[in-house]
């Protein structure tokens, strides 16, 4: 999963054997990926060997990212992916939310992420 903020965003990422990597992505000139960012996100995944699917949920806080409070009406930008298969790019699968064009194998293109809006219920 990510979020997107404007000249980077955060990656948040999960396995379903629960290892686990969280970033703090910048996009300026030239990009960087910090690994040392800790979000102090919470995870957990739940494998279904029968039905042969696996679930993953997570507690993202939202202090780490630099934001105070999320307010009904807020909008931000979002993607999901999910990468299927071993070896090198040629025989994997990419698959997102919100389609991103993979022209050079490149998720980290956050104009093509979706938008959500958070409300108050």
């Amino acid at each position: 999963m990510s979020f997107h903020d404007g000249s980077g965003y955060y990656e948040f990422e999960v396995a379903p054997n629960n290892l686990w990597i969280d970033l703090e992505i910048n996009l300026t000139s030239p990009p960087s990926y910090d690994a040392a960012w800790d979000s102090h996100f919470e995870h957990a995944t739940k494998i279904d060997a029968e039905h042969r699917l696996w679930m993953m949920e997570m507690r993202i806080p939202v202090k780490p990212m630099g934001v105070k409070a999320i307010q009904p009406g807020d909008k931000w930008r979002l993607n999901f992916y999910r990468c299927e298969g071993l070896g090198d790019d040629t025989q994997r699968r990419y698959l997102s939310w919100s389609p991103v064009p993979l022209a050079d194998g490149d998720f980290h293109q956050p104009a093509s992420f979706g938008i959500i809006e958070f409300v108050k219920r």
